[in-house]
């Protein structure tokens, strides 16, 4: 009878411990970019993916940004906004030139708080996560002929 005892408080005790555990934290994110989602719209045969990971001690991020058939590319980022509406920078993903049609991995890296530009300088990785979670960042992608902006896509957790 002892024994049976002691296994059903070890299993409630560790039942326990688990229904009161925190949630664990969001690392994955993600944003399907087209030109829908621009502002305004854009016409547009290219489209994209953006994947995020985040480190396990939540200070780094690493991405890569993929697109399709886009033509002179100059630069990527992601802006504070929500859907819909336009906003500052504040990380970026790409500057440079990939002239005429590409498709394929245009960026690849890590960044960390220190990358931070605009309303994002001198805060935290954790701010940047707070700004996803709350549908308030997006990734855009410039080109020559939409200077604004030719794909974007709200950055959201991955499933």
């Amino acid at each position: 009878m002892t024994k049976i005892w002691m296994v059903a408080v070890a299993l409630a005790v560790a039942l326990l411990t688990l229904s009161f555990s925190p949630a664990r934290a969001a690392t994955g994110f993600s944003a399907t970019l087209s030109g829908i989602d621009e502002v305004p719209p854009v016409s547009t045969e290219a489209s994209g993916e953006a994947i995020f990971t985040l480190s396990p001690d939540g200070t780094m991020m690493s991405y890569t940004l993929g697109v399709n058939n886009i033509n002179d590319v100059f630069a990527s980022h992601i802006h504070l906004g929500q859907a819909g509406a336009t906003g500052p920078v504040g990380v970026v993903l790409f500057s440079g030139s990939r002239p005429g049609t590409f498709s394929g991995v245009l960026a690849e890296g890590t960044f960390t708080a220190l990358d931070f530009t605009g309303p994002l300088a001198g805060m935290s990785m954790d701010k940047l996560v707070a700004e996803i979670t709350a549908g308030n960042a997006y990734v855009n992608v410039h080109t020559i002929a939409h200077l604004g902006g030719e794909i974007r896509g709200q950055i959201q957790i991955s499933p």
